[in-house]
C-alpha cells in the first residue's frame, strides 16, 4: 500500500496505540510508507488506511405532506346534523362546551358546515380525547350517530364499548400534529362469534391516519390486491400479507390510512390468529369505520424537512463503522446484499445507556448459531458445545469464531450494519425481499454467567427512550413501540428482547407517555416466550408510514448519529474498498 497525502494522523495514532496494546506481536509505525497489514489484526488493518477528509452521506428522509380534502368531510359529518340541533335545541350542552365549540370554529372557518363539526369534534373527544387535535380526518370504528343521539337527549350516553362494534375496548388513542394513532381489541367472547374464526384470544387492531407519509428510494412495497368489499369506504382499499401481519391500506378525503393485525400465514392451527382468520376480524373493524373528528391543521405540516443530522465538530478516537449495508461475508438471505441507505431517519438519542455500544451481528459473531441461508436451523462448521469451543459460519468458512458471546471481538468496533441479515421475515427494503428488518446492538461489556458459560448475564445494562412518545405494547408482549408524532415526524421505534414481566411491572404498556431518556427497561434474552431465548443484546428497528403502510426502514446510519452525539466526536466510515472516510473537522479540533 503506497503512501498518500492528506492522511489524518491525530485520527490514526489512537487507533495504532489501540492496535498495539492490543498485541498479537504486530510490529506498528504508524508514519511509514510501507505497511505489513497482512501480518496485523483486522483493528490495524482499519487503523492504517489512509482517512479521507471528505464528508459522509449522512442524508435526512424524504417526507412530504398530504393535502387534506377537508371539504368532502361535509357528506360525513352530514348524518350527524340532525341530532346535533335537536340537542342544541334541547339544551344538552353545557355554556362550557359551547365556548370550546366556539372556539374549535374558527378551525373550520373555511368550511360550510363548522358549527357541525366543531359540535362532533367536541362531544367525541369527551371519549376520544383531544381528538380535534388530529389534522388528519379521524375514522374509527365508533357508531358516532348512535353516541351523538344518546349524548344529546335526556337519558345520556352509555359506555364506549357499547358503540364500539364489538371491539369492546380501545387500547390507546393518541392524535398529535401529523394525524393518529390507534389501537382497539376485540374480546375472545366477541371473536368467538365471528364464522369461521377458532382463536381463543382477543384480537388487537391498529390503525394511522397520517398526515405525512415518507418516499422511500428504492422501495419494494407489497404487492396486494384491491379489495372491493370495501368500495365504500374508498375505491383504492389495498389488502396484502406483509411482514407477518394483515394489513389494509386506502385513502379518504386525500389521506392515508392504516390497518393492521398481526397474523400467521398458512393457516397455522392452535390458538394463533391465522391471516385468514385476521380478515374476518379485519372486515368488521373496517366496514363499521365513521368519521368522528379531527380539524384543519394550525401548522404549515411538511414545509421544513425533520432535523435529523447534529453530527459533533470533532472525531471520536476510536468509532469506526462499516458502510451501511456491508454485512457480514455470507449473511446476506439467499447470497443477497445489504441496504445502502445513508438516511438518518430521526434524531434520537441512543436506546443503550452504555457509553459505548457496538452494533454487530448476534448470529454470524462469536457464540452465534450461524442461521441457514435461507434461516432455517444451524449451519456451523463444526457444531461447538462448550464454552471456547472453535468453529465457522458455513456462510462465511474463513472468518474463525470462538463459542462465547463475550469475545473481545464482539465489544469492538468497527459496528456493522445486519438489517439485512438473512431472516425468513419478509423486508421489501432488503436485495432479496427478507431480512432482520432491524439493528442489534451490544452493550459496553458481557459479564458471563460463570466461568464456563458461552453466555452473558441478562439484566446489566439500561435501556431508554429515544424520543418523546407514547408507548405501544400490549400486557405480556416483548415488542415495545415507542410512537413519535410531530408536525414534521410520524414514526415509531421497536425494542425486542427485554423480559415482559418486568416491563408489565414497570407499566410500560400502550398509552405510557415517556419522555427522551427516560427508562424504559433493562437488556435482556428474552425471545418466543422464554428468558436465554438469544444473546445478550437490543434490537432496535425503525418504521415509518409511507403509502405503502408501515415499512421498516434501517435504523443503522439513524444510530450512528445517536451514538455520534453520545461519545461527543464523530465517527469514521469504514468503505468495502478499505478507505477510512469522515467529515472535515472543525476548527480547534485535535
Amino acid at each position: 500500500m503506497g503512501h498518500r497525502t492528506g492522511v489524518a494522523v491525530n485520527w490514526i495514532w489512537p487507533l495504532c496505540s489501540r492496535a498495539r496494546f492490543a498485541g498479537a506481536g504486530c510490529m506498528l509505525d504508524c508514519f511509514r510508507a510501507r505497511l505489513r497489514v497482512a501480518s496485523c489484526g483486522a483493528l490495524l488493518a482499519i487503523a492504517m488506511v489512509p482517512t479521507a477528509l471528505v464528508a459522509q452521506e449522512m442524508r435526512a428522509p424524504t417526507v412530504e405532506a398530504v393535502a387534506v380534502d377537508w371539504p368532502s368531510t361535509t357528506a360525513d359529518f352530514e348524518p350527524y346534523r340532525s341530532d346535533v340541533e335537536q340537542g342544541r335545541a334541547r339544551g344538552t350542552l353545557n355554556l362550557a362546551a359551547m365556548a370550546r365549540i366556539a372556539v374549535l370554529k374558527a378551525r373550520f372557518k373555511a368550511l360550510r358546515d363548522a358549527d357541525l363539526q366543531a359540535t362532533v369534534n367536541e362531544l367525541v373527544g369527551e371519549r376520544f380525547r383531544n381528538v380535534a387535535a388530529s389534522p388528519t380526518p379521524v375514522l374509527l370504528p365508533f357508531d358516532v350517530a348512535g353516541y351523538l343521539k344518546d349524548r344529546l337527549s335526556t337519558r345520556g350516553a352509555g359506555p364506549t364499548a357499547a358503540y364500539l362494534n364489538g371491539f369492546a375496548a380501545f387500547k390507546y388513542f393518541k392524535p398529535g400534529p401529523a394525524g393518529y394513532d390507534a389501537s382497539f381489541t376485540m374480546p375472545a367472547d366477541e371473536v368467538a362469534k365471528i364464522a369461521g374464526v377458532k382463536t381463543r384470544g382477543d384480537v388487537s387492531v391498529t390503525m394511522s391516519g397520517s398526515s405525512l407519509f415518507y418516499v422511500l428510494a428504492d422501495s419494494t412495497p407489497p404487492v396486494g390486491t384491491i379489495d372491493g368489499r370495501f368500495a365504500g369506504l374508498s375505491p383504492n382499499v389495498r389488502r396484502v400479507i406483509h411482514e407477518r401481519a394483515l394489513r389494509f391500506t386506502f385513502d379518504r378525503h386525500g389521506a392515508p390510512y392504516l390497518v393492521s393485525i398481526d397474523c400467521r400465514p398458512g393457516g397455522v392451527g392452535g390458538d394463533a390468529l391465522s391471516c385468514e382468520e385476521a380478515d374476518k376480524v379485519a372486515e368488521r373493524f373496517l366496514k363499521a369505520l365513521r368519521l368522528a373528528g379531527g380539524a384543519p391543521s394550525k401548522l404549515k405540516l411538511g414545509t421544513l424537512p425533520p432535523r435529523t443530522i447534529d453530527r459533533p465538530k470533532c472525531a471520536d478516537a476510536a468509532f469506526t463503522y462499516h458502510a451501511p449495508g456491508h454485512l457480514m461475508p455470507g449473511s446476506g438471505y439467499q447470497g443477497q446484499g445489504g441496504k445502502q441507505d445513508y438516511t438518518v431517519y430521526a434524531r434520537v438519542s441512543f436506546p443503550v445507556a452504555a457509553e459505548h455500544s457496538y452494533a454487530n451481528s448476534q448470529v454470524f459473531m462469536h457464540g452465534g448459531e450461524c442461521l441457514s441461508n435461507p434461516p432455517g436451523h444451524v449451519e456451523t462448521v463444526p457444531e461447538p458445545t462448550k464454552r471456547g469451543d472453535s468453529y465457522a459460519c458455513k456462510q462465511n468458512p474463513t472468518k474463525l469464531l470462538t463459542f462465547f458471546e463475550g469475545a473481545a471481538e464482539n465489544y469492538a468496533y468497527p459496528w456493522r450494519d445486519n438489517f439485512c441479515e438473512s431472516r425468513d421475515w419478509p423486508l421489501g427494503q432488503c436485495p432479496g425481499n427478507n431480512g432482520h428488518q432491524g439493528q442489534d446492538v451490544r452493550p459496553g461489556r458481557c459479564y458471563p454467567v460463570s466461568a464456563t458459560s458461552p453466555r452473558c448475564q441478562p439484566y446489566r445494562h439500561r435501556i431508554n427512550a429515544v424520543r418523546n412518545g407514547v408507548v405501544q405494547r400490549e400486557t405480556g408482549r416483548e415488542a415495545l413501540y415507542l410512537v413519535v408524532n410531530t408536525a414534521t415526524e410520524h414514526i415509531r421505534f421497536r425494542y425486542l428482547h427485554m423480559n415482559p414481566a418486568h416491563m408489565d411491572r414497570d407499566g410500560m404498556v400502550t398509552g405510557r407517555e415517556v419522555s427522551e431518556g427516560e427508562r424504559l427497561g433493562v437488556m435482556g434474552t428474552f425471545l418466543d416466550g422464554h428468558e436465554a431465548g438469544t444473546t445478550y443484546h437490543l434490537h432496535f428497528d425503525v418504521q415509518v408510514p409511507t403509502r405503502d403502510g408501515w415499512l421498516y426502514v434501517s435504523p443503522y446510519m439513524t444510530l450512528v448519529a445517536a451514538h455520534e452525539r453520545q461519545l461527543g466526536g464523530f465517527g469514521r466510515e469504514i468503505k468495502p474498498d478499505g478507505m477510512v472516510v469522515g467529515p472535515t473537522p472543525g476548527a480547534g479540533c485535535h
